[in-house]
């Protein structure tokens, strides 16, 4: 797909650009229906149906319309319910992302409650996607459940109550999921409970490009959390493990108004950025 897109200059040139964290979907967004207008022959010649879908879902969690859909239309709670029971045979939760509109109201009762958000699954994650994904993150979470529940103060944002070292061993056994898995049965089932919470917990750290700087980090990060002065830790006590996140960002906007700028005085500004950029794709922000 990449040489495709490459290929065609003509269709790359109307999403050149740099996609910064918090960028609005207006701008992102603009020209992706005609980028995939431009490419979709293409693509679809080249690739086949399967590099379609792949694009296609792409676009779609990249957080834009999908092109093909018409305009928006709002969808009623009965609906929403509908999505789920659709889907009880490949999960029993779907929660995942947090609503734009809570950002703008950040200490609303909503947030501070946790409220429930759904998220459908891929029709491309087929029973033997789902099944090879789930077999392939088991050891993972075992392992990631039996550190957080021997911790005497669980947080939700359970990473910074782990050592640097379970840390580099957490992101060892991450990189080997898609060895196991094949990278097609994986991406297909991204918001499968178990593998969303595994993405949502250790994508951004294990990423490679991103690893070097977040552990750099890191130490002085969960140092600050567990004696800042302010207690800001009080918003975020509690455990979040597959099967029970729906509620995962209880507190976490509280929590990182209340401890960042002191993760950015005794951390510096490589700290903040680094607890934002985590927070941000744990899908909190």
């Amino acid at each position: 797909m990449k040489e495709v897109i490459l290929r065609k200059p003509e269709c790359y040139y109307m999403i050149r650009g740099r996609n910064l964290p918090g960028l609005s979907p207006l701008i992102k967004c603009k020209k992706q229906t005609s980028f995939y207008e431009c490419i979709h022959d293409d693509i679809k010649g080249t690739c086949g149906d399967k590099g379609l879908r792949i694009l296609d879902d792409t676009i779609f969690n990249y957080g834009c319309r999908h092109p093909k859909q018409g305009p928006s239309v709002s969808v009623s709670k009965d609906e929403i319910v509908n999505t789920v029971e659709d889907n009880k045979h490949l999960s029993l939760d779907v929660g995942y992302k947090i609503d734009n509109s809570l950002i703008l109201t950040k200490y609303g009762e909503s947030i501070s409650k946790g409220k429930h958000f759904y998220y459908r699954i891929s029709n491309d994650c087929t029973h033997y996607n789902l099944m090879k994904s789930r077999s392939c993150t088991f050891n993972i979470i075992k392992e990631w459940k039996i550190m957080v529940e021997r911790k005497k103060n669980p947080i939700t944002l359970s990473i910074f109550s782990l050592s640097s070292k379970e840390v580099l061993e957490m992101c060892d056994n991450y990189a080997n999921i898609f060895l196991c898995t094949g990278l097609e049965n994986i991406i297909s089932c991204m918001d499968d409970g178990n593998v969303r919470f595994v993405r949502d917990n250790l994508a951004y750290p294990c990423s490679p490009l991103k690893i070097t700087h977040f552990m750099r980090a890191f130490n002085c990060i969960s140092s600050i959390i567990n004696v800042n002065s302010k207690d800001c830790k009080r918003f975020i006590i509690g455990t979040t493990l597959p099967g029970d996140d729906q509620r995962k960002c209880k507190g976490i906007v509280q929590f990182y108004d209340c401890i960042s700028s002191e993760i950015k005085n005794k951390c510096g500004e490589n700290g903040k950025q680094q607890l934002w950029h985590y927070i941000n794709e744990y899908g909190c922000l």
